[in-house]
């Protein structure tokens, strides 16, 4: 500033001040007024997007995926409707597990077309991996936001990119540091997913080239323990990927289901589902209710705080509680729509997996035949080149109850007992699957078979 004055002058617009002493002592006092405008505009500012926080809404600029929009005054966010199905795309691959953050990235930009939005000198260009980790790494992305030092939930009527347990699950796949990353190889089979039984190190696929007698060569794939944990001595041995497809193989046979016994659980779970419904409906619409009268509550807090009846602490203590009563009924409620919705398609699915997989794996590709044994179950394990699976709850109760699962049943229908037996056999031993069958469908039985 003396600079300006020993030289030039300073004109701002609505006069010119030059280096002499009254101008001097105007023009600190312009700038003392400058200043304390430009921090009340700060204060005023901040006010307002920590009010705009409080109503469930993103203060800030968008994020990925969404866009602004105005409804009653308010500019809130609304799905891009070009680029939100194109990330929900590419989250749903990489929660397959099959592919890596680069191969999705590469899909997304590639494939699918992605380009950032566009505006006047920005945008337009693919998405980078720097942004896409940012966006699998951010909350906001199911639904929550985090502002001020404080923590609230999307408004329900902006849909979220993924759910809580998608978000967690993808925090997982993006901190399996342990597995070997191969420079080479990358479509080779079943890798990342089986560990060994003796030392805990991850079994990976590895390529052998071998020359045959008449001068041509051969390629041989097999799967071994990588043998890292040097405090551990580890035996075992490499088995073949085509001796370990038929143990696969082997596994699927196990928990197969008939034809007619497909027809007669489907039409059972469409009876079950029908009766379902209407308990469901009675607890959501209490739910519903509790939901309305919490938000009449968050109303009545803030007109009582704007008109000084509270303190801001009384205000801030209430307002926190009332919140995570309507986040909590929140939840309830769409964890009862999720299943009121989507329990009986898992379930048909689940079913309709016991019946084909086997067929589809004989004739798939490699891709489709990883994402068959990942839906088997957990832990997979490699011990005395043997393949160990825990399998998830139905297809251990088919596998245990194989001789009911695969019976020949002649006509299904939902009266009484939902099944007219064929013969005398069939009639005696549906009873004893009847035992066997989960007590509540709508919970660990039926679980989706990503």
């Amino acid at each position: 500033m003396r600079f300006l004055l020993q030289f030039k002058g300073y004109s701002p617009p609505h006069k010119v001040f030059f280096s002499t002493g009254t101008d001097i002592l105007l023009l600190y006092l312009d700038f003392g007024l400058s200043d304390k405008y430009v921090k009340d505009l700060s204060v005023d500012v901040k006010r307002g997007m920590a009010s705009k926080a409080s109503r469930r809404w993103w203060p800030s600029g968008y994020k990925t995926g969404y866009v602004g929009t105005v409804k009653d005054g308010e500019v809130i966010i609304k799905p891009d409707e070009e680029r939100f199905p194109l990330l929900r795309l590419t989250i749903e691959r990489f929660l397959t597990g099959n592919y890596t953050v680069s191969q999705v990235l590469d899909y997304l930009n590639n494939d699918l077309g992605y380009r950032s939005r566009k505006t006047r000198k920005l945008g337009g260009q693919p998405m980078t991996q720097s942004k896409l980790y940012k966006l699998f790494a951010d909350p906001f992305s199911y639904g929550k936001i985090c502002w001020g030092g404080e923590e609230s939930w999307l408004h329900d009527s902006c849909p979220r990119l993924m759910s809580e347990d998608e978000f967690h699950k993808i925090q997982k796949l993006l901190c399996r540091r342990n597995l070997p990353r191969p420079s080479k190889h990358f479509e080779l089979p079943y890798r990342g997913i089986f560990r060994c039984s003796n030392c805990g190190n991850a079994v990976i696929p590895y390529v052998t080239n071998k020359k045959l007698k008449n001068g041509k060569s051969a390629q041989y794939i097999f799967l071994k323990c990588t043998r890292n944990n040097h405090h551990i001595k580890c035996n075992e041995s490499q088995i073949p990927v085509h001796e370990f497809e038929k143990q696969v193989l082997t596994i699927l046979k196990s928990i197969s289901i008939s034809e007619s016994f497909h027809d007669w659980a489907i039409k059972w779970l469409q009876t079950e589902h029908s009766d379902q419904k209407t308990d469901q409906k009675t607890i959501l619409d209490s739910h519903t209710k509790n939901l309305l009268e919490l938000q009449e509550k968050i109303n009545r807090l803030i007109d009582m705080y704007s008109s000084n009846m509270i303190s801001k602490e009384e205000f801030k203590d209430l307002k926190t509680k009332y919140e995570n009563e309507r986040q909590q009924t929140d939840n309830q409620i769409k964890a009862l729509n999720n299943v009121t919705d989507n329990w009986i398609n898992l379930a048909v699915k689940t079913i309709d997996f016991a019946r084909d997989a086997k067929n589809v794996f004989e004739t798939a590709n490699m891709e489709t035949r990883m994402e068959i044994v990942r839906a088997l179950g957990s832990e997979f394990l490699l011990h005395d080149k043997k393949l160990y699976i825990s399998l998830l709850k139905p297809y251990l109760v088919f596998k245990e109850h194989a001789d009911l699962v695969n019976l020949d049943i002649a006509r299904v229908g939902p009266e009484e007992s939902f099944v007219c037996a064929k013969n005398e056999a069939s009639e005696n031993v549906i009873p004893k699957w009847w035992e066997g069958w989960e007590s509540n469908p709508h919970s660990r039985f039926f679980r989706p078979v990503h």
